[in-house]
């Protein structure tokens, strides 16, 4: 599955903004074209890092159902969204065993923002809580994410996740 460009996702996500479509009544402006100033590797490293661990604290929420630790990696409606989804896997006494394999790009909004799009190979699957059986088949499929990570008192958190597929 092909994944999709970084510069069309920003644009996509700038022309969604309802900040930049009250500020501009004519057609959306054009990305620039030039390109965007190089970032040195160890930022982009360090949002990398930050985006795979927000998964092993995710994947970890959700197989012991507890979503103490989701703060860490987590802000804003990413949190609320995470934690609403382990509450519901509580409620229903099944957890989910994350497996997944990343093709992940990032791209530096600006100085404090990072766009990370991920093509995941996906595995997961829900479990009974009590015997960690699968409920459900693997579904051995891709699935494509746009996360958004801000930096907070000098950590990168997970802030906004969108399915892109």
């Amino acid at each position: 599955m092909p994944r999709p460009s970084l510069l069309a996702l920003l644009v996509l996500v700038g022309a969604c903004s309802a900040d930049a479509a009250a500020e501009a009544p004519g057609p959306p402006p054009t990305a620039p074209a030039t390109a965007p100033p190089s970032v040195p590797a160890d930022v982009t490293d360090r949002v990398e890092a930050a985006y795979r661990r927000a998964w092993d604290v995710y994947a970890d929420a959700v197989v012991r159902l507890d979503p103490a630790r989701l703060p860490t990696a987590f802000a804003g409606p990413a949190l609320t969204l995470r934690r609403g989804e382990v509450a519901d896997l509580a409620r229903r006494g099944e957890a989910i065993r994350v497996r997944v394999v990343h093709h992940l790009d990032v791209a530096m909004v600006d100085p404090g923002t990072a766009l990370v799009t991920d093509a995941l190979d996906n595995h997961m699957v829900r479990v009974d809580r009590r015997t960690g059986r699968p409920i459900e088949p693997d579904p051995d499929d891709v699935v494509v994410r746009a996360t958004t990570l801000r930096q907070e008192d000098g950590t990168w958190l997970v802030t906004e996740i969108a399915a892109l597929d």
